[in-house]
Formats: structure tokens, C-alpha cells, sequence
């Protein structure tokens, strides 16, 4: 057990003595287009969905942020993008603003979950995400998430399943202990009142994405796609 522990902490070291890939570092707001033809394009405040408590933007000490929604007839969807340069913010206090745990907190319980979803957009395929239903009432809302530590994605299954053991378990553990306080990190959420499979082959949907697809786009094919 001491050899596995000790390698996989070496792997840990290894992981975050890397230099953090150069993602694009223009301004987070130009990443998503602010008019769309034929949307309703809106920015909206922080609200209970971003942070537990009032003083959202205090607490979660970004760097910079865009909440913007698009409408069009009864489809809608919101891009959320959130980012924190080196040193600003520990991994594992971003982890606890993702919506596994910031939506129930604020009433909004999750219905359903799947982890290390792939998707392309065109030509590009995007890192793994976070796919979520939650739902209140008759309201349902579907989600896909990315928490990207140094440009590699955060596996957040671990926190909504704790069945799931053996080496990724522990690599993601101490690449997180090591990495608390030193990364850059982007947190990405995508909700829509339709369905993310839906989302993803709206023609319009990859426009709306735009610049992120550069972030989260998957140079290395590690996941299989499922569109």
C-alpha cells in the first residue's frame, strides 16, 4: 500500500510541477457574444445559484465573471463563466461553488446525474463535463458543468458518488491537495430548460458558445464523444 500511495503522489507532483497550459486570457466577458441574430441576449447579476450566501461576488473572490442568457421563442439557456488566476482561490473552495452543491443548498434538489460527458461542437470536442437534471416542482433545468484546474478538468464524481474508488480516486485527491491556492481555474455552467443533447445540436448554440470552445476544447481526445 505504501509503493501505490508513494507513486501516486509522485504522479500528483509531477501533475502540478507541469506548467499550466496558456489558455486565452482575453477578457471573459468577449469569450461569449453579446448579441446573437434572431436571440434575446441579457447579462444577469449573480444570484442563490452562484453562492450560498448575499455577498456572492465577495465570497467567491473571481477575477472575473459573465452570466449571460439566450432566448428564443420557449427555448432559453445561460452561460455562466467564472475565472481565478494563480493563487487566487483554493481548488477545493471553487469545487464547492459548482451546482452539485450550491443548487440543492438553495432548494433546487439534483434529479439525475452523469459524469465525464463528452460533446462536440463542429470540428471541435470539448473536454469532459458534469451533466445534471435538477428540478423543483414542474420546473426542470438541465446542466453541464467543467471546473478546469491549470487547463485539465476537475473530476467532480467523486463528490456526488462516493462508490467510485481505486487510482483515480486517489490521484484527483492529492493533484487537488497540491494544486489548493496555486491554480488558475476556470468554472463553466451551461443551463437550459432543454435537454444538453438538445442544446448541443442547436445550430445557434455553438456561436453562442464561442471563445470557450478554445477553452475547454480537448486537444488530446482523452474522452469518446457522444454527438
Amino acid at each position: 500500500m505504501g509503493v501505490l500511495l508513494t507513486a501516486v503522489w509522485l504522479i500528483g507532483s509531477a501533475w502540478v510541477r507541469t506548467a499550466a497550459r496558456n489558455l486565452p486570457r482575453e477578457p471573459i466577458s468577449s469569450l461569449i457574444p453579446q448579441t446573437l441574430a434572431r436571440w434575446s441576449v441579457v447579462d444577469l447579476p449573480l444570484g442563490p445559484t452562484e453562492a450560498v450566501s448575499g455577498a456572492a461576488e465577495s465570497m467567491l473572490q473571481f477575477d472575473e465573471y459573465v452570466y449571460r442568457r439566450f432566448s428564443q421563442g420557449s427555448i432559453r439557456f445561460s452561460i455562466y463563466v467564472a475565472y481565478w488566476g494563480p493563487e487566487k482561490m483554493a481548488v477545493g473552495e471553487v469545487a464547492k461553488h459548482t451546482p452539485d452543491i450550491c443548487w440543492p443548498l438553495n432548494g433546487i434538489p439534483r434529479l439525475s446525474q452523469q459524469h465525464r460527458v463528452v460533446y462536440r461542437l463542429g470540428a471541435i470536442q470539448l473536454k469532459e463535463g458534469e451533466t445534471r437534471l435538477f428540478g423543483a416542482g414542474a420546473e426542470r433545468i438541465h446542466v453541464i458543468y467543467w471546473h478546469l484546474v491549470n487547463g485539465k478538468i476537475l473530476d467532480h464524481s467523486q463528490r456526488v458518488d462516493w462508490s467510485l474508488q481505486g487510482m483515480r480516486f486517489w490521484v484527483d485527491t492529492i493533484q487537488r491537495l497540491w494544486t489548493d491556492g496555486r491554480a488558475e481555474q476556470y468554472l463553466v455552467r451551461v443551463d437550459s430548460n432543454v435537454s444538453i443533447d438538445n442544446l448541443m445540436q442547436e445550430p445557434d448554440f455553438a456561436a453562442a458558445f464561442g471563445g470557450l470552445k478554445n477553452v475547454l476544447q480537448d486537444s488530446e481526445k482523452t474522452g469518446k464523444s457522444k454527438r
